[in-house]
């Protein structure tokens, strides 16, 4: 049986799965639940706080929790290992591009029927455009029943070059008034040149980590993965 902690989930971009070892049940036949995440050092404690918080909100139904931390560069190979000897926990984390492969394989479980009996809606949240990358139904990711439920949100902070800044004579952002889009690609554009003189650019006006920034820009201008 699969088990969702649903009292830890809110909106966001790195997801729960669930899996399908069983831990069996306590002497008073409360289930047991193992749990498998990567974490930094600094947000492990907050990770098993929250867990702590959910058992002992379920403490009738759910006995042991049985939490495994790793490093992110270590999860998937732990995971692949798992999957092998047949022996996933009942929570996991789970990528976009592995939904179709994990559901295929049986390594996942539907969460539409859990959530519907339990009354939960997914309709207010924000980031229905990545929830949606977890759906599936059966022959395509992007639609269907959800397989998979977003835990957080994240938030990147922009710095600025303030040299730069002097140099080119641009005032400094105003965080009392923040840029519009428009206005952010104007001010990159006068830091974008050929500082050598060779006929390429080699100094740009921003930067950024594709992976996690891409979808902002993405939704933000209307556009969509998936057509």
């Amino acid at each position: 049986m699969c088990f969702v902690l649903v009292t830890t989930l809110a909106f966001g971009s790195i997801l729960t799965g669930c899996g399908g070892k069983d831990e069996g049940t306590t002497a008073d036949e409360r289930k047991n639940l193992s749990v498998f995440i990567f974490a930094n050092d600094h947000e492990s404690p907050i990770y098993k706080s929250m867990i702590q918080k959910y058992q002992e909100a379920h403490s009738d139904t759910i006995g042991n929790i049985d939490v495994q931390i790793t490093t992110q560069e270590e999860y998937s190979k732990t995971l692949t290992g798992m999957m092998t000897a047949k022996e996933l926990p009942d929570i996991f984390y789970v990528g976009p591009e592995s939904v179709q492969q994990f559901v295929d394989n049986g390594y996942i479980e539907n969460l539409q029927p859990i959530l519907n009996e339990l009354g939960i809606t997914t309709d207010n949240l924000v980031a229905q455009e990545a929830l949606n990358s977890y759906r599936y139904d059966g022959t395509k990711v992007g639609t269907g029943d959800l397989y998979a439920l977003p835990k957080d949100a994240s938030v990147f902070a922009y710095a600025y070059n303030k040299t730069l800044f002097d140099k080119e004579g641009v005032p400094y952002p105003d965080p009392e008034n923040p840029y519009t889009y428009d206005e952010f690609v104007e001010v990159c554009k006068k830091f974008t040149k050929d500082t050598d003189g060779d006929g390429e650019i080699d100094q740009w006006g921003c930067g950024m980590a594709n992976q996690f920034m891409i979808q902002q820009y993405i939704w933000s201008n209307g556009a969509t993965f998936l057509s």
